[in-house]
């Protein structure tokens, strides 16, 4: 049996990377390293905290692999949410207009367009076979931003 800090812990360790896998081994590979084994290190780590949960986590559509689109995945939540798609074995694209700062693109998304999708033509392009988009794009900013933006605000969301 588990206590609650026990599986606090492992949800944590779920999120976060072991350094070593993320350091390059050589230049080709980049600043983080080779992404398959930082995505198959999550994904291990996924399924076996989920066996220590009360009722174990479902992978969603388990009968079948969606392509996956995801908006606003320059953001915190839509990356997380990107990755975890990603790591269940969905293509994923990653769509927004600004890049991401929390992880590189290749960690959460099989491709990723900088694109601004108020132009439907960009949505266009970006949902062509696509299974299901989740739409988190938005612009957003803190309690001074939005009630002095009003208008910009509902043109750009």
């Amino acid at each position: 049996k588990f206590s609650d800090s026990s599986l606090v812990q492992t949800f944590i360790s779920l999120f976060r990377f072991d350094l070593e896998s993320r350091a390059p081994t050589n230049k080709a590979e980049g600043q983080f390293g080779t992404t398959k084994m930082a995505t198959e290190q999550i994904q291990k780590e996924y399924y076996e905290s989920s066996k220590l949960a009360k009722y174990p986590f479902e992978p969603y559509w388990p009968e079948k692999k969606l392509r996956i689109c995801v908006t606003g995945a320059g953001g915190f939540i839509a990356s997380h949410l990107a990755k975890r798609l990603r790591t269940e074995g969905h293509y994923v694209i990653g769509v927004d207009w600004k890049r991401n700062e929390h992880m590189p693109e290749d960690m959460f998304c099989d491709e990723f367009h900088l694109v601004d999708l108020r132009v439907a033509d960009n949505c266009k392009k970006v949902c062509e076979n696509v299974d299901h988009v989740f739409n988190l794009a938005a612009d957003m900013g803190g309690m001074g931003f939005i009630q002095s933006n009003h208008s910009v605000i509902f043109y750009n969301n």
